[in-house]
């Protein structure tokens, strides 16, 4: 049996129960109720213009030396929303957007660090690789921002887009001269492969409060299935190294010193069985999508206006959450627990309480009576469905104790997260 691993950012009070409706996972919902392909430029072709500094060809150092050539490159990340507060990590890279504003930098994480939305901070180690926690830490290298369905371009921590399938998501950071000093975490060259038993290392916030903590090992097994925790299957690199909850969203580097993965996931039973996102995943089919960090983050940017965040084109999603009941009667049955403001569901005019009873899709009826049995037909969905198309969705629905069940047609619009509703020129 397969065991979930469950993402590793720290979660304080109640945030991780907002990770699915409460937090800003907004779709695009342009065109009132109709879709047109044409509304949104390919991310992958304008990503042609985006470049990542890449690692020249040197002599492997030390694991020391690796390790200083690396930790000033990793931040603190912290998120708070209501009387919620969560933390993970972050990596500063180096990349050339076309623009080539001065002081500005993008910092790649996970997208389920940043998914709930609110204030952001982050803490970059000072000059002297001090951290946040630290007596005497440089407060002028704590930043931020916020996470919300609108642009802030006024804050120095900037949304630039998220993507809950590959869990990557990229932050600008905006410094206000050019006095910081900031070391960027180089790529490796395209090429690059990594190899089963690599020997890595990783930077990161184990536990929220201790930034810049070193762990090193091999890496066990490359591009891994593996279902995660709020994000569902991914293909994953797995590694021995120590990650805890924290890490999400921190630096995995080869002892070149470069960023050959972003730490998001770990076992829930056993010890030393992590996860990392790879620097690139293999494509399946014509029409797949590298879900590595380095094509994702690239898209994101990309694909990012002065009027709305970045996007991979193709993407949809539902915008539900779900729970499960069961009647002494009839049996379990599945429930709207949560639907996103902008969400296809909510848009199609399906509403929280309602009950699922079939998903209607390439042709074929499937009958939902359990989470876990709507969560395959979901995944089975991406197989068959893409943006613009529709599916049906059968629902039951009470109204003083009177139900009533209906046919409900869902378009899939393009799944933007923290959508501002800014449709850009065809």
């Amino acid at each position: 049996m397969k065991k979930f691993m469950k993402t590793i950012s720290v979660l304080v009070l109640s945030l991780i129960m907002c990770l699915g409706v409460a937090g800003c996972n907004f779709i695009d919902n342009s065109g009132n109720g109709s879709y047109s392909g044409s509304v949104y430029p390919d991310s992958k072709q304008l990503s042609e213009n985006v470049t990542i500094t890449e690692n020249e060809t040197e002599e492997k150092p030390s694991l020391i030396k690796a390790v200083e050539k690396v930790a000033r490159s990793v931040v603190a990340i912290r998120i708070t929303k209501d009387s919620s507060s969560g933390s993970g990590s972050g990596v500063i890279v180096d990349i050339d957007d076309g623009v080539n504003a001065e002081n500005v930098y993008y910092i790649i994480t996970c997208h389920h660090v940043v998914s709930g939305g609110g204030n952001i901070d982050v803490y970059v180690p000072d000059v002297n690789g001090r951290n946040y926690g630290d007596d005497d830490y440089d407060t002028k290298y704590a930043f931020s921002g916020i996470i919300d369905n609108k642009i802030h371009n006024d804050k120095a921590v900037r949304l630039v887009g998220g993507d809950k399938t590959s869990d990557v998501s990229v932050l600008k950071l905006v410094l206000p001269d050019n006095s910081y000093d900031m070391v960027a975490a180089k790529i490796p060259t395209d090429g690059y492969v990594t190899k089963l038993g690599e020997e890595v290392f990783s930077v990161g916030n184990p536990s929220g409060e201790l930034p810049g903590t070193v762990s090193h090992g091999i890496v066990s097994y490359i591009n891994r299935k593996a279902n995660v925790d709020s994000v569902g299957e991914m293909t994953l690199n797995q590694i021995d190294v120590q990650i805890n909850p924290g890490n999400s969203g921190g630096g995995l580097f080869n002892y070149y010193g470069e960023l050959v993965g972003i730490t998001n996931a770990g076992n829930t039973e056993y010890d030393g069985i992590n996860f990392a996102i790879p620097l690139t995943v293999p494509v399946n089919g014509e029409n797949g999508v590298d879900n590595g960090f380095k094509n994702i983050s690239r898209q994101l940017i990309a694909s990012a206006t002065e009027n709305n965040y970045g996007y991979i084109s193709g993407r949809w999603g539902l915008g539900v959450s779900v729970g499960e009941e069961t009647n002494r009667y009839s049996g379990s049955y599945v429930y709207v627990s949560g639907v996103e403001e902008y969400g296809n569901f909510a848009i199609a005019g399906i509403k929280a309480n309602d009950i699922i009873n079939s998903v209607t899709y390439n042709g074929k009826t499937h009958v939902v009576t359990t989470v876990s049995s709507f969560s395959k037909i979901v995944t089975d969905m991406k197989n068959y469905i893409k943006v613009g198309d529709e599916i049906i969705v059968n629902v039951s629905r009470y109204n003083l104790s009177v139900k009533t069940t209906a046919d409900i047609k869902v378009i899939l619009y393009q799944y933007i997260f923290c959508n501002t509703g800014y449709t850009p020129s065809t």
